[in-house]
């Protein structure tokens, strides 16, 4: 992307969340649609302590980018401490500039630093499909989210990385504000009604127990009870923005089978949601 003055580049140094803005984790930080305000001005202080202070709390999570990822820049002037930028795709933000490398020069495209995430499939796979033992080993959408899933080897995993769309139900019947049971090792069980394309991926678990929704579970995002379940969540915590029911969306992660319960299938661990019309 050129500006007015020169080529520029720049890569992203950790995993960045592209807005409109969503709460940023260790693991992912915040691009922004617009010029940011300053989040000390929007979010009351009772609350500072949850945020990383280029967070800013009122929006909904998109998309994510990835640690190694080359992005353009706008403009090289920074505003309120953040560059203007452009990813392959088109998509522009607004991103906190100490979470980027900026490579100067007429030369593009720019060598990733870290290794990119690998593309989620386009295609899936469906219920009926074998699958092999999860592992914390296991790359997944390269995000290294499978060192954080409590005893991972219950899921059959059917797909490493996978892209869904359906609308997010309410899986509490009105006792979660955002619709979501917060288990005891830390993870979401969230419902996810599926588009007619993606129904396949349902088994019987899914219908008797899961009201014929597909589960997505979002690691470490809760307080982590359960004694056993701590050490996968141990300097990690998830901040993800649930979007609320009744969103259609787009969702990244593992496809597999949770062998335990009633064997349903689900998403998990997820890597990414992104709201979609």
């Amino acid at each position: 992307m050129q500006s007015k003055s020169r080529a520029l580049a720049v890569v992203a140094t950790v995993g960045a969340a592209l807005a409109v803005p969503a709460i940023a984790s260790a693991h992912t930080k915040v691009v922004f649609a617009g010029p940011p305000p300053s989040s000390a001005k929007l979010l009351p202080k009772s609350f500072a302590h949850k945020f990383n202070p280029d967070v800013n709390a009122f929006f909904q999570h998109r998309t994510t980018i990835n640690a190694g990822d080359t992005v353009s820049l706008l403009s090289a002037t920074k505003t309120s401490g953040y560059y203007h930028i452009e990813e392959r795709d088109s998509t522009k933000g607004w991103v906190y500039a100490r979470y980027l490398r900026v490579v100067t020069g007429s030369t593009a495209p720019v060598t990733p630093t870290a290794p990119t995430a690998p593309t989620a499939a386009t295609t899936h796979v469906g219920a009926s499909a074998p699958g092999t033992p999860g592992s914390a080993a296991l790359h997944g959408c390269g995000d290294h989210l499978w060192q954080h899933v409590y005893h991972p080897q219950r899921l059959l995993v059917k797909q490493e990385c996978v892209t869904v769309r359906g609308t997010i139900v309410d899986a509490t019947n009105g006792r979660e504000p955002d619709g979501a049971r917060h288990e005891s090792d830390g993870d979401t069980h969230s419902w996810l009604q599926l588009d007619a394309a993606y129904r396949d991926m349902l088994d019987a678990g899914n219908t008797s127990d899961e009201g014929g929704n597909l589960v997505f579970e979002i690691v470490c995002h809760y307080t982590v009870k359960q004694a056993d379940a701590k050490p996968a969540c141990n300097g990690f915590a998830d901040h993800t923005v649930i979007p609320p029911v009744g969103t259609h969306v787009e969702i990244t992660g593992a496809y597999v089978q949770d062998t335990n319960h009633a064997k349903w299938n689900e998403i998990h661990p997820v890597s990414k949601i992104v709201v979609k019309p």
